[in-house]
Order: structure tokens, then sequence, then C-alpha cells
């Protein structure tokens, strides 16, 4: 897999990694796996094409740019799917449709035959994470049982993908961070959100059902459902730094965490028949909670107090669920452990204690000069023998349920190979039984570029982070390894 580098206006820290296609000396921003996957020109849908394998300025009203950070955003949405849902694309069978910047409008849609990307009322094109996710999602609302879901419940299914889309990413504060608002980066109209997930009425939506939903404005009826959303994943008071969000009945709600209640929705959304409602909804809801989690009532019933707390009324096919409520399984928002959910795990992250804390082959913590270290001393260096070999670095740690976690390191691939098309040498990355990433001579750069990645569903548990780099008989790869951490929050 061809992997370029891209500078967004929105999305970071960069360089972003974007799966590109090479044909000859020639890089096209169309994913090599996600079919009809690409990012192109709206003035005349030419798929953005260069020489280098290196997209964009940074500059938000730059076209090119501005399919950074879509075309990103898509292929963000992408693991989203597969790893905290299992869908194989937006599609269910690996497809997309085009997305197209260029749009000369305050807006963004898909149209059933493409994703079309405006720009704000500076000139900014929007292709941030939730805005991109979200157009995606009706995508996928399309291509799920039923089809487009109605009675003022579209956007609230769609804003649901682009909140779990940015949670997936957990990108830093100074980038399009997890939130539960919607297009607070792009500022499509100089005025900041357009959606409140926690409190639709701040920008004039409403926070609870009526009998008028159905038949108000699509945009201001996802209101209700949104708000169901964010207590099911957070709750009416959390405890991982959300905002409060005050219920309709003045009861009190425990969340569940964002992939737990995106589980839940993605669900009911495979229950959903063309007569879709906020009504219907809560039924397949509830019994996508019974389905997914069939030794334990707790979800089900956290469901059912999130759908009470935004007023959508108990219905005669709604399912019910016996048999006590046992402890949720651990999740982003149970309650945090009595230390707090921050800090590093990881004992001897920099490595300049030298070889301890970790379990690594033979001469792979080093201070050898022949690799320059990410910060201090030592480092790990895997791989760089021209020769068949395989390096190995691992830690077991212990992540506290109820916390956050994120995986990160910072990583130098050093390669002699010139081949711009053919993996030789490969770095696999792991945490727990999961594959987070694998690294190539194809990814060799100068200098270090920082990898992050959400373990947070390895809460409750102890795991191993693994590291491991196999080279051929030729032409050494160096995969320099420093600064690592599992960071809680």
């Amino acid at each position: 897999m061809v992997r370029g580098t891209g500078t967004g206006a929105w999305n970071g820290p960069g360089p972003l990694t974007l799966n590109t296609t090479q044909s000859g000396s020639t890089y096209t921003m169309k994913d090599p796996t996600g079919t009809n996957l690409s990012c192109q020109d709206a003035a005349n849908n030419t798929t953005f094409s260069g020489s280098d394998d290196v997209w964009g300025n940074g500059t938000a009203t730059n076209k090119e740019t501005g399919c950074v950070d879509a075309f990103f955003s898509a292929q963000t949405e992408h693991k989203m799917l597969s790893q905290w849902l299992g869908r194989n694309g937006a599609n269910g069978n690996g497809g997309y449709w085009p997305i197209r910047v260029g749009l000369n409008d305050q807006n963004a849609y898909y149209d059933g035959s493409q994703v079309q990307i405006g720009k704000n009322t500076a000139g900014q094109w929007i292709g941030s994470l939730d805005v991109v996710a979200h157009e995606i999602g009706h995508g996928i609302d399309d291509n799920t049982p039923g089809g487009i879901s109605g009675g003022g419940t579209q956007e609230f299914v769609a804003d649901t993908f682009g909140a779990a889309t940015e949670w997936f990413a957990n990108e830093p504060s100074s980038y399009d961070a997890p939130d539960f608002l919607v297009g607070e980066k792009i500022n499509l109209v100089g005025s900041g959100p357009i959606r409140n997930m926690y409190n639709p009425s701040a920008l004039g939506d409403p926070n609870c059902y009526s009998s008028s939903i159905p038949s108000t404005e699509l945009h201001a009826a996802a209101g209700p459902g949104n708000h169901w959303f964010y207590l099911l994943a957070n709750g009416s008071s959390p405890t991982n730094g959300q905002p409060s969000s005050s219920t309709c009945n003045g009861s009190s709600v425990t969340g569940l965490g964002i992939q737990k209640a995106m589980k839940v929705m993605y669900n009911a959304m495979l229950l959903k028949t063309s007569s879709s409602s906020y009504l219907k909804y809560r039924t397949w809801t509830l019994q996508a909670a019974k389905n997914l989690y069939p030794g334990s009532c707790a979800e089900f019933n956290t469901v059912k107090a999130a759908w009470d707390a935004v007023s959508v009324p108990a219905q005669s096919g709604d399912p019910t669920c016996a048999g006590g409520t046992p402890t949720p399984t651990p999740s982003t928002t149970t309650t945090p452990p009595s230390g707090g959910c921050s800090g590093n795990k990881l004992a001897n992250p920099g490595f300049e204690s030298g070889n301890v804390s970790w379990t690594a082959s033979s001469g792979v913590i080093t201070t050898d000069s022949g690799q320059a270290a990410h910060g201090g001393s030592y480092k790990a260096w895997l791989d760089g023998y021209r020769s068949s070999h395989t390096d190995t670095l691992s830690q077991s740690v212990t992540i506290p349920a109820g916390c956050r976690a994120t995986l990160s390191f910072w990583l130098h691939i050093d390669s002699a190979e010139s081949t711009t098309g053919t993996a030789y040498d490969k770095l696999t990355v792991k945490a727990g039984g999961t594959t987070l990433a694998t690294y190539s001579n194809l990814n060799k750069a100068t200098g270090y570029v920082q990898r992050s990645f959400d373990v947070s569903s390895l809460a409750g548990t102890t795991a191993t982070v693994s590291f491991s780099g196999v080279e051929d008989s030729s032409l050494q790869t160096s995969f320099v390894v420093d600064d690592t951490a599992v960071t809680l929050s």
C-alpha cells in the first residue's frame, strides 16, 4: 500500500498519512482498497494527482489542502467503521463515493453518487472529521435496511458518525479534537458550531421530543436524537471532562461510552425499515442493546433511560429485559479509578534506563550513534542489518477501567530500499491482540514522526504493547522507536 503525506487545515498533527495510489511516476488521491474512494476537484471531477505523493500546504482556501482534510477524514472513518462496528466500508461492501471539494456554497452533501464539500464564509473548504464523516454517515444510512432514515431522524443519525469518528481519531485540541459539537472547527458561517449534541437548544434546536418533531426542519429535528446519543455515550453528569447535559424529565443518566453508544446506534440501523421514526428508533436501539449484550440489562436500561430523558415515549413494540443489571463492561465513561485517569502507564518510556521494563531482542535498546534518538541518548532500533532479521520490543501495561488510553510513540524509518511500490521490510505495532499499524520501507522519511492510536478498548485489562520488525535479505531498513507512552485521560 502506498502511503503519502499531507498537510491539512483542520486535521493533525501533521504530516497526515494518506493511503494513495501509484501508477508509474504519478500518485493519485485515490484509496487503493476503498472502492471509488477518491478526492477530486469539483470543478472538473478530476482526482488530485502529483509526482511526489506529498499533498496540501495547510492553507484552508486551497482545494488540494481541502482534499487532504476530506480524504484523511474519510479514511479515518473507514478505520472506525471496521474497528468499532465491524463494517466493511460505507456501503458495507468496501465501497464509497468520490469526495469532491469545490462546492460554491456554505454546505456539504451526499446525494447517492458523491460527497460534495463546500466552504465557509471565509472561503475555507470544510473537510473536517465531523463534517465528512457526517456526510458519509448519510451514505451508510442509505446503505442499511430501509434506506435514508425518516421522520426527522436522518440528520441526528449522520451526526453520530461524525462524533464517533472524532472520538476514534482523538486529535489534539489544536485540531479537530473529540467533542459533541458539529462543525465547530470549520466555523461555517462565522458563528461557531452548527449543532450542539449535549444542549441542542444552545443553537436554537429542541432538546426534547414532541409530536411536532417529524415535521420540523430536518437539521433542527436532529436535536432530540443528538441529545439522546450524548446521554447514552456520556450521561447527564460525565466524569470524563465532557459537559453536563440536563434531561427533559429531571433524571440522571450514566453513559456507556462513545464506542458502546455507536455500536448500539449502528446495530439499530441494521434493524430499521423504510418507515423509520424517532419512536421506532427507540424500539430498535433497545433491541440492538439486548442483542449486543445478552448477558446484561445494564446497557438496555441505559438506552431506555436516555430515550426517557429526551421525552421519546415508550412504545408497544419495545422489548423488555429481565435478569438484573450486571456491571457494564469497562468503557471510557464508567466511573474512573480512585487515582484518576492521567499519566503515562509505560515504564522506562524513553528507554533512558537502558534495557529495563521492556522485553527486547539483543541490541534493540541502544545508544548506538548510527541512528539518532528522538530525545535523550537511548532509543529502540529494530532491524537495519542488511540481512534476514527479526527484532521485537514489548511491554505489558495495565489500563484501568473507566479510562481513555492513547498509545503514542515517535518513529523514524531509514531505508536503503529505493522501491516505491514494494514493502520488503515491515514493522508491525500491536496492542493486545489488535494490529494497530504496519509500516515498511515505503514509509521512510527524514526525522521522526509521532504516531498515536486510541487503545481505550483495552481499559480494565492488562495487555502487551509490541513492535515487531522483519527485514529481508538485502538493503537495510531501520525502524527506530523512541519516547513511547500509553497516556490516560
